[in-house]
């Protein structure tokens, strides 16, 4: 039984999990990958809220700012990802408005060939961080379905609700695939020649207590 432990400990610690699918997630070459629509994008080195302050890159110089337009400001990409990859991205709401006008930053996850939605979602609003309220950095992760083929989608808006005088800002960053972790080569003979340890091991148990 410790053979099989230790077996199974090897096998996990050597699984690893790379990078995958994603070009310019982090805005190191502008909106290059990315298209946009409706208000302004733009990528930044720092950003100021309502509040005075200052936001910096999570990842890299640079990072994505929708500035809600009139009245969906929309950024959006498309990548190759596999069933079991985990998108993550960071973000942070900045509300230059004040309720009733519930402004809100939102974001989609959805499969390109069949036009599947896997994820969508207000990620924050003004009725969240109150009028002029901001989020701070925060950050999201989505693992895909292992009924999920071919690329991916994903989008972020910024939303002015009700009017187009004041308008709140989305800022995102650091949007990557992480891969499903898998062994290393070589692992899975590691794997295979614990069991077979104890294979014998429990081979010997039997014989001696046969005799």
């Amino acid at each position: 039984m410790k053979k099989a432990i230790l077996a199974s400990i090897l096998f996990c610690g050597f699984c690893t999990a790379t990078q995958a699918g994603l070009m310019n997630g982090s805005f190191e070459e502008g909106l290059s990958s990315w298209s946009s629509a409706g208000g302004l994008v733009t990528t930044r080195v720092l950003e100021s809220s309502f509040t005075g302050n200052s936001y910096h890159p999570t990842d890299g110089a640079q990072f994505a700012v929708l500035t809600a337009g009139a009245p969906v400001t929309l950024l959006k990409t498309v990548f190759q990802a596999e069933p079991g990859d985990t998108i993550r991205f960071d973000w942070a709401f900045l509300a230059f408005d004040y309720l009733p006008y519930n402004d809100y930053g939102a974001w989609v996850l959805g499969a390109v060939i069949d036009g599947f939605t896997y994820e969508a979602a207000i990620l924050a609003n003004i009725l969240d961080v109150g009028d002029f309220g901001e989020t701070g950095w925060m950050s999201t992760a989505f693992t895909l379905p292992a009924s999920h083929a071919g690329p991916v989608q994903i989008g972020f808006t910024a939303t002015n609700v009700q009017d187009g005088l004041l308008h709140s800002k989305l800022l995102v960053d650091n949007v990557h695939v992480t891969a499903a972790a898998v062994p290393e080569p070589g692992v899975l003979g590691l794997f295979g020649l614990g069991f077979i340890g104890l294979g014998f091991s429990l081979r010997g148990r039997k014989r001696k207590a046969v005799r």
